[in-house]
């Protein structure tokens, strides 16, 4: 069974951090299977593993970023048999669909503006800027398809394989829900001040 041993408590800046380990059940053998856990973010499960954060800090975001501060971490992904087998450095915010297909916002080191990846359990593609956090939307399908808003015209945009071209799918999107069955969604519509709330059938394309 897997266990967590608090390190430090919560602060108004920082998750509280644990260690986690796992032991038999007699508790006879133990092993650390990773260190300074943050519980900012918790667990996400994904297939037959899971994915979580260490190592959270206060950075600030460059480019159209502005510089503000923001909590990141280490993402890790921990596989069937408790062992760290992945990661991705500076992540602010992120959402699985399984163990290999994964949506994430990276806040870089180097000045750039901060952006949105997919990553595809071999290689990861940047789809474009995500200045703060408090831009973005999101969602994995349950068939695998990457569903996110971009640019200054707010565009919800649709990814299936890394390689293939985005679908534009809305503008004007300030918020959105998937229906399970990607057939519909219900969006939050921004246009010159004036909010609405629609439905998108999304294979035809039109609001309902």
């Amino acid at each position: 069974f897997a266990f967590s041993r608090r390190k430090a408590p919560a602060t108004p800046s920082k998750g509280a951090v644990s260690d986690v380990w796992i032991a038999s059940w007699d508790g006879m053998q133990q092993r650390l299977v990773i260190a300074n856990r943050s519980d900012r973010w918790g667990w996400v499960p994904a297939g037959g593993s899971f994915f979580t954060m260490v190592d959270e800090q206060q950075v600030a975001s460059g480019g159209s970023g502005g510089g503000q501060v923001e909590s990141v971490g280490t993402l890790v992904r921990i596989d069937a048999h408790y062992r760290p087998d992945r990661s991705f450095e500076n992540v602010s915010t992120f959402t699985a669909a399984s163990d290999n297909r994964l949506l994430y916002r990276q806040v870089p080191t180097n000045g750039e503006t901060p952006g949105l990846f997919l990553w595809d359990g071999q290689d990861q593609r940047r789809l474009g800027d995500v200045a703060s956090v408090g831009l973005l939307n999101m969602q994995m399908a349950g068939s695998g398809a990457a569903y996110f808003i971009l640019g200054s015209d707010r565009v919800l945009s649709r990814l299936g394989n890394l390689t293939d071209t985005p679908q534009d799918l809305h503008a004007n999107v300030s918020r959105f829900l998937l229906r399970g069955d990607e057939k519909y969604a219900t969006l939050s519509l921004s246009n010159a001040g004036t909010s609405t709330t629609v439905g998108l059938d999304l294979q035809s394309g039109k609001d309902i």
